[in-house]
Parts: C-alpha cells; structure tokens; sequence
C-alpha cells in the first residue's frame, strides 16, 4: 500500500503480509509485520543537521520491534516535536511598548507508529524532517531545543504542499517599557495539543506577555483549537500537559549547532 499523499497516511492500516510505504515531508518510510513482529525501515530525503540526532539520512537496515500480542494494523498518528522549538524569525521585528502581534509558525510534524494498541508503549516516533539542535538560555542553565527558520506571518495562509507543517499561532504583547526587539522565541511545542481541521493540522494558540529583559515572561497555552480553525477535531494530546499559565524566559539567547530549517 502506497501512502503518498498529504492526505490520506494518518489512521488505522490492515498490514496482513502487506507492506505499507509512506511518505510525510522529508521522510521515507516502509513498514511490515512478520507475525508477532513491526519492522520499520526508513531514510531521509534531506536533512540538514541529521549528524546532531545521530538519525542516518541513507537507507536503513530493517528495524525489528517483538510485540506482546498478535498485531492486527498499524495506527499511524501526527504529533508535534518531543522537545521545545526555537523559532528565529527570517526577518526581525520590534514590538512597540503596549502593542501586540499574533504570527503564524509552521513547525514539522513527527509520526507515531503504534503497532499494538493495547500496549501504548509498542511505538516507534519518526520526525517528518531532521531539524538541527540549539541551546536556548544561558551556558550555565537552559535547554535543549530544536531550530526552525520561520517567515512568522500575520496572517494564515494555507500550503497544500506542505502539510505535514503543524500551523501554531502565537500572540505576543509587550507590557514592558521599552520595545521588545523579536530575533528569536521558544515555543514549547511538548505542551500543544494537535488538531486537523480539512487536513491542515493546528497547534494550540500560544499567548505570551513580555514584561521586560530583567523579567520573564508569561506563557499561556489556550485551550481548544485556534479560533482559525474552531471545526477541528483533537487528534494528538501534548506531550506534557499543563493546566495553569507558566512564568518562563521566551526571548533571548540560542546557540544553533547547525544548519535551519527554513519554513
């Protein structure tokens, strides 16, 4: 079975000796099972900072994963990164004190291949695309994220190219006293929920408040789809779920390992 286009690979696929092919973005996949056995095999079209994650851009040996019972399909399901994204913006902007501005940031996908559903650790987690790593914070104290080049528009635009890009719309004021100078941002893409609404798939609105270089920010996660989309059904939960506003630096330094990826 091939899946080949950007709108049909999510969801419940009968195997029964038959291999399934699929292609999401940069990555090439082939699955199959041999009785009470996934295998998986998988390469990368391009990537740019494939070396920082120790993933193989080349074709793969076949890898074998033994379930607890008899696998009857493959669920195959979109969810967002397993680690925070910094976004650097193609062109920087200020924000002047008391204004706000919402942009739009397109962030690739992974794919969860869940091959025995009763036992919801029998998965293998793929990303769409191999995005290269950057340290966000301090050299003393800070995180681990990925890095994406981003054009961060003001308005939704839909690409049916590119739908294997998760649309998360982010709302930013300025409550200091100075103006807020945007070159770089962490989104916190591991507390988004996913949504797909006419197959564009949708992040949970980000809501930031900026209260100046010596403070950190407040960051709000909204419930529910983004008003852009408010048809659209649920289809992942976040990695880490979160139930109150979190008080964390958004803007400020990273240091990319690599080469970006430009969306």
């Amino acid at each position: 079975m091939d899946l080949n286009l950007a709108k049909d690979w999510w969801g419940k696929h009968p195997l029964e000796q038959e291999r399934l092919d699929l292609e999401v973005g940069d990555l090439h996949a082939t699955c199959r099972y041999q009785r009470d056995e996934f295998w998986i095999q998988y390469h990368y079209q391009s990537a740019i900072a494939a070396s920082t994650q120790g993933i193989q851009t080349g074709k793969e040996e076949w890898s074998r994963h033994i379930a607890r019972k008899l696998p009857q399909s493959i669920e195959i399901t979109p969810c967002l990164p397993d680690r925070g994204v910094v976004v650097r913006p193609e062109q920087d902007f200020f924000l002047d004190v008391r204004a706000k501005a919402k942009v739009y940031v397109r962030v690739p996908i992974w794919l969860r291949f869940s091959y025995a559903a009763s036992d919801p650790q029998s998965k293998v987690e793929l990303p769409s695309v191999v995005l290269s790593l950057t340290w966000f914070g301090e050299f003393d104290h800070g995180e681990l994220c990925y890095w994406i080049s981003s054009s961060a528009k003001r308005e939704y635009q839909r690409d049916e190219d590119r739908l294997f890009l998760a649309v998360c719309p982010i709302h930013i004021t300025n409550e200091a006293d100075e103006k807020l100078l945007i070159s770089k941002l962490r989104l916190r893409v591991e507390t988004l929920a996913l949504f797909v609404d006419n197959f564009q798939l949708w992040g949970n609105e980000t809501r930031v408040t900026y209260r100046g270089k010596d403070s950190v920010s407040k960051v709000e996660i909204v419930g529910g789809p983004p008003k852009e989309a408010k048809q659209a059904t649920k289809i992942s939960t976040p990695r880490r779920s979160i139930t109150r506003a979190m008080n964390l630096r958004t803007f400020g330094r990273a240091w990319n390992w690599s080469g970006s990826y430009d969306i």
